[in-house]
């Protein structure tokens, strides 16, 4: 299995070319505009399955995508109020 941790620094749609050229089954990018807005810009035609992503802001938030056959989901139970702070 290959996988990938990418903070792609926003813009996905234009760079999504670049993640499939690493050849990843499960692909893990931060920074990462959500689903809707990248369907919307038809960045997602080849991917196989439903990405996972969770986020407050749609424009950067945390996505995984599946390649190859497999599948993500969220874990249970996900709490989407439990939130990351540094101090």
């Amino acid at each position: 299995m290959r996988l990938v941790a990418w903070n792609c620094n926003m813009a996905l749609h234009r760079k999504f070319d670049a993640l499939r050229r690493l050849e990843p089954d499960i692909a893990v990018v931060s920074e990462c505009a959500a689903p809707a807005r990248l369907t919307a810009l038809d960045a997602l035609s080849a991917l196989g399955g439903e990405p996972v992503w969770i986020g407050s802001n749609p424009h950067k938030g945390l996505a995984v995508f599946a390649f190859n056959g497999y599948a993500v989901r969220l874990a249970e139970p996900f709490h989407a109020t439990l939130r990351h702070r540094c101090t």
